[in-house]
């Protein structure tokens, strides 16, 4: 049975859909539900329905303006080792993988999140490319800020102690989580193709040149913490602290400017 709880957030009502729930979840997804249509929807619930050990929560209303509340509410739903989020138009194409995730980060204590490729898609499912991303280092995430998206798992305990700054980010939110929890560890990527993502993105259209700014240079000292002596920054950067790339999710983004 489909529980709903209601409750006043940002000023609207909102709706909760405890879609799946497991008493020994290991992994808690968050799925916030906006514009999406609901066979969108029901196509990414029927992608993840056979994984174990989960729990799936579906927010529904009341975050238009603001992802990033959203998101700390939805973080905030559950208190399982794992979690991450989905969006209503995107599945998975590999939901076995997420065991694979899970693995990974249960046999490496010093990572703080695990992500992989993914395949996009236009309106007709037809797929427009496949991502073959580089392995995770501090530069690529200071220089592509965009390239630790899409199916990703987060360790809790690294994602709690900022929560609270996504509310300071109405969209970029995830960029902003994905670098504040490098203060305790690292990410890897892993080589598997686990994602179809929708093309273009209903959140990334309330956001601003300032905004992607203020982002990056609010996550560079956590994401700097893991530079290695290997891994060299460009002292070009130094000003800013990092100069984002012109590419993001297959679209040319002209973002080099904001850094000039």
């Amino acid at each position: 049975m489909v529980m709903v709880r209601r409750f006043i957030y940002l000023e609207n009502k909102m709706k909760l859909i405890n879609h799946k729930h497991s008493a020994n979840a290991i992994l808690d997804f968050h799925i916030l539900w906006y514009k999406e249509t609901k066979e969108q929807l029901e196509r990414l619930l029927e992608s993840i329905k056979d994984i174990g050990n989960i729990n799936v929560d579906i927010v529904s209303g009341g975050f238009e303006g603001h992802i990033g509340n959203a998101r700390i509410y939805g973080f905030g739903l559950r208190d399982s080792k794992y979690c991450s989020f989905i969006d209503p138009d995107d599945y998975l194409i590999n939901p076995e993988h997420v065991e694979i995730l899970i693995d990974e980060l249960e046999q490496n204590k010093e990572l703080v999140g695990v992500y992989t490729d993914y395949e996009a898609i236009d309106k007709s499912n037809k797929v427009l490319f496949r991502t073959n991303k580089k392995q995770w280092s501090p530069t690529l995430q200071l220089t592509n800020p965009f390239d630790v998206l899409h199916l990703k798992l987060y360790r809790r305990s690294a994602v709690m102690p900022r929560l609270k700054l996504l509310s300071e980010t109405p969209t970029y939110e995830e960029i902003l989580i994905n670098g504040l929890v490098c203060e305790f560890g690292k990410w890897r990527k892993l080589d598997l193709c686990s994602y179809r993502k929708s093309d273009g993105g209903v959140s990334m259209r309330l956001a601003s040149d300032d905004l992607l700014k203020k982002v990056i240079k609010t996550t560079t000292p956590f994401v700097m913490k893991q530079r290695g002596m290997g891994d060299k920054i460009s002292s070009g950067l130094s000003k800013v602290g990092l100069k984002p790339c012109a590419g993001c999710l297959g679209r040319t983004a002209k973002l080099n400017q904001l850094f000039a």
